[in-house]
């Protein structure tokens, strides 16, 4: 657009001043058009004929760009299967690492769909469904047609990979244990993204399963071993993904599982290497916690609960020291990622509090854990506020908070925690902040509202109307749960409530 001219044929032309967007994609940025940033291809592009060539990472998350070559399918049926892979590279695969697994999904997971059709369909399956999750999340019109299509392609894409892969075990076996497993975890995550909790448990149980079976040496007949490359790609990439699964299982049900706490003792360490280490050393003691015996033999009744608490506290505090020595090596990631280092921090102060709390059900012992729960909810502002992924494999800060949502009974607090739910739409694995926001106000109008009278500090709320247990079933999809309550010090269950959001 050029600027007014005079009637003199010699007035010099001068083009209107305007800021040139760093957001649009890379082919509408070299052709210097305004591009509608559409993901993962954008409109002008496709309307035009052209190819987009996508958009630089640091444009949606605001933190260094990750270079990593990831393989082109080519024996893709149609543009609409092209087009889902891009979206996993772009949007899917950076919001399922957490922490720092982009090797693993942004590399390792695309290498093997190259080759295997049931990972392949499992990854389009996967992303899909991850779009349509995204345009529900968005205030655009139109989107719930869009998502209900996305849906649609989404499940034929799985039903295709789930045949692929029986198929796959009848004819080779235990010779294909690294595509089942990898399988099994596209899987949990598919229904897991979809609210179908009940079907990413029974995806997990066989994964486990495998894995034990094949750890057991209980595999084919002559104990089949597999290529050193093979198993090495099982235990150092796809075990600590189902030891994280099911240590998230245990967070909300307690189904049982073919788990002991981890798939592979992991070593005590000096100090962690990276945040993936410290991360999966914590998961691990926090997992021999939840599977921990609680009455060992030989001892009087009562003293091996104590114990065991005694030994839960001693293996909680050897990993903060070993984390703390991490944190003060200079220019290491653990000094610059401070996402990262609140997102663990985060979940020590709630493992702390479980280890100290767990051998009574007297509710009135939480409000000595007020540091704890600020701590917490501190972290949490640190680590949701420069992110955008609204999905996510593995449980992050949704727990946490809803954990104190449910314990802390300081009112500002504790309403701090539900409007840190509430601010965010967030999918972590089993954990939904929309859910969790929601019964955290139910439980707090329960509590608060039950002859408490007016609520200015923790200790105001009765231990008679603080709920000790709480039984729930829910349909994400229909944005609808079902829950009731029991009290502290009654030995009847509240009335069920119907909740909805």
């Amino acid at each position: 657009m050029y600027a007014m001219a005079g009637p003199s044929s010699d007035a010099k032309r001068t083009r209107a001043y305007h800021n040139r967007s760093k957001l649009g994609c890379l082919t509408c940025r070299a052709r210097r058009v305004k591009c509608d940033q559409t993901r993962p291809a954008c409109q002008k592009c496709t309307n035009s004929g052209r190819s987009c060539d996508g958009y630089l990472i640091a444009a949606r998350t605001s933190v260094v760009p990750i270079t990593i070559k990831t393989p082109m399918v080519t024996n893709l049926a149609d543009g609409d299967e092209q087009r889902s892979l891009q979206y996993f590279r772009e949007c899917t695969a950076p919001q399922f690492a957490i922490l720092h697994d982009h090797e693993f999904w942004l590399n390792t997971v695309l290498q093997v769909s190259a080759n295997e059709q049931c990972v392949l369909h499992s990854v389009i399956a996967i992303a899909t469904l991850h779009e349509a999750f995204e345009n529900d999340a968005s205030t655009r019109k139109h989107t719930a047609v869009v998502a209900s299509q996305l849906r649609k392609r989404s499940n034929n894409h799985y039903v295709k990979a789930i045949s692929i892969l029986n198929s796959q075990i009848v004819s080779r076996g235990w010779q294909s244990l690294h595509i089942s497993l990898l399988c099994c975890l596209l899987c949990v995550g598919f229904e897991g993204l979809r609210g179908s909790y009940s079907d990413a448990r029974i995806h997990l149980t066989h994964g486990l399963t495998l894995l034990k079976q094949w750890t057991d040496g209980q595999g084919s007949p002559g104990n089949l071993s597999l290529p050193s490359a093979t198993e090495d790609f099982i235990r150092d990439s796809i075990a600590p993904n189902f030891n994280r699964m099911a240590l998230q299982v245990l967070t909300t049900t307690t189904p049982p599982l073919p788990w002991n706490g981890s798939i592979f003792p992991r070593p005590e360490m000096e100090a962690f290497g990276s945040f993936n280490a410290a991360r999966d050393s914590l998961y691990y003691v926090v997992g021999r916690f939840y599977m921990a015996t609680p009455n060992p033999e030989n001892l009087p009744p009562g003293h091996g609960a104590i114990i065991t608490r005694m030994e839960r506290s001693a293996r909680l505090s050897a990993w903060f020291n070993c984390y703390t020595r991490s944190c003060a090596v200079p220019n290491s990631s653990f000094t610059s990622d401070v996402s990262s280092r609140a997102l663990l921090q985060a979940t020590f102060a709630v493992a702390k509090v479980i280890v100290e709390t767990d051998l009574s059900y007297d509710q009135m012992q939480f409000d000595k854990y007020t540091a704890e729960f600020k701590e917490v909810i501190r972290c949490a502002n640190i680590h949701v506020a420069p992110r955008t992924s609204t999905f996510s494999m593995d449980m992050a800060i949704v727990p946490l908070l809803h954990y104190v949502s449910m314990k802390c009974r300081d009112p500002v607090l504790r309403r701090q925690a539900i409007a840190a739910l509430d601010s965010t739409v967030r999918r972590e694995g089993m954990w939904d902040s929309a859910a969790s926001a929601r019964l955290a106000r139910e439980m707090l109008e329960v509590e608060e509202g039950a002859g408490s009278g007016v609520i200015k500090a923790a200790k105001d709320v009765k231990s008679s109307s603080r709920i000790e247990q709480f039984e729930k079933s829910q349909v994400l999809e229909a944005k609808r749960m079902t829950v009731r309550f029991k009290r502290q010090g009654h030995d009847e269950w509240d009335e069920e409530r119907v909740l909805t959001w």
